[in-house]
């Protein structure tokens, strides 16, 4: 490792800033043999510009043919990466909204359900309260015409206070 292997980047552009250098070849040769560590991207921007000047007319054509090529690589990465997380989103968004559904259903059916047998109760009972209050009044009816018909009230009498009718109090 000789001197060059390692350098502080400050030293290269204040070199080219002040140009004491009069040989700007004999600066590209001394980067494209520098090793660049923990330096800032503008560096080793530069250093590659280096390295870039140094090729011949056919190998700049391949290395921007290699870039152009990358480029489009990356370009079709980040599309297939981009249309990847939209499919995923998508097919997740649909996924979970056929579960939401299937559960809304499960749950409406269940309240439904359970809505259903309190409304069936509530009715019977209602419904049971007033076929016994009816059965209590024609019962009571039918208790106070006996009772009227055995004290002699007349048959026309017993039909016009209780509402029954002359035949149903002969039955009696």
């Amino acid at each position: 490792a000789n001197q060059h292997d390692v350098i502080d980047t400050s030293n290269i552009i204040t070199l080219v800033e002040t140009s004491e250098v009069t040989n700007k070849e004999e600066v590209v040769n001394e980067l494209t043999d520098i090793s660049f560590e923990n330096v800032p991207p503008y560096s080793k921007e530069l250093m590659d510009e280096c390295r870039i000047s140094k090729l011949d007319t056919m190998e700049k054509k391949n290395y921007e043919k290699s870039v152009l090529e990358y480029e489009d690589v990356q370009d079709a990465l980040a599309y297939a990466k981009e249309w990847a997380a939209k499919e995923g989103f998508e097919q997740g968004m649909k996924s979970g909204f056929e579960k939401g559904i299937e559960k809304g259903i499960e749950k409406g059916i269940e309240q439904g359900i359970e809505q259903g047998i309190e409304q069936g109760i509530e009715q019977g009972i209602e419904k049971g309260i007033e076929q016994g209050r009816k059965q209590g009044r024609e019962e009571a009816m039918l208790q106070a015409a006996k009772c009227f018909l055995k004290l002699g009230v007349s048959i026309e009498a017993v039909s016009e206070a209780t509402g029954m009718s002359i035949q149903q109090l002969e039955s009696i």
